[in-house]
């Protein structure tokens, strides 16, 4: 479920256009704050991307799809060990945004916000078993399994919905990155 992303060391493109803006970083732009991260408010409302794993160039990426879509997005806060893959957005069809993370011993993070299936919840949350409900940030959803995945689905099917895609990684270990992705925007 997790796409390889070319290993491009160009940084992160944030222009808030209706085309897709995508970025893969640079092997250094893994800065890894802690899970004590907190979002920092800012003048005007909505919270800063201050919390979000990734360099100034991916805080930057979360905070323009934050400031031109209409629906919460929600950024991973992960221990030390993971870096930012890729990343793009969409703006068009009422926003979509993806983004991976790695770790050098094969743990893979995928998030999925926005608009990306409208054909029913069913047909939007594909799964071989679910495990019960978990937490993506301060939202609840059902915590299932595709293959060798373990995918988190909140609202699937729904004009904004919030899939976390996990590989490499056992349940708790999944189950707590979720729990901890930091709200952008609300």
């Amino acid at each position: 479920m997790i796409p390889s992303a070319a290993a491009s060391p160009s940084a992160i493109v944030a222009s808030p256009t209706v085309g897709a803006t995508v970025f893969s970083p640079s092997p250094s732009a893994g800065s890894s704050p802690s899970f004590a991260a907190t979002a920092t408010p800012r003048a005007g409302g909505g919270t800063a991307a201050a919390s979000c794993s990734g360099s100034v160039d991916t805080k930057d990426f979360f905070t323009a799809i934050a400031e031109a879509v209409g629906w919460p997005v929600y950024c991973a806060v992960l221990p030390a060990g993971w870096s930012v893959e890729a990343g793009q957005y969409r703006l068009a069809d009422g926003g979509r945004m993806v983004i991976a993370y790695r770790t050098r011993t094969g743990g893979h993070l995928e998030l999925r916000e926005g608009r990306w299936c409208t054909a029913g919840a069913s047909a939007c949350s594909p799964h071989d078993a679910i495990l019960g409900s978990a937490r993506f940030g301060n939202l609840t959803g059902q915590l299932e399994t595709v293959s060798d995945d373990l995918v988190l689905y909140v609202n699937p099917g729904q004009a904004a919905s919030w899939t976390a895609t996990g590989r490499g990684l056992d349940e708790a270990t999944f189950r707590t990155l979720c729990a901890n992705l930091g709200l952008v925007k609300a």
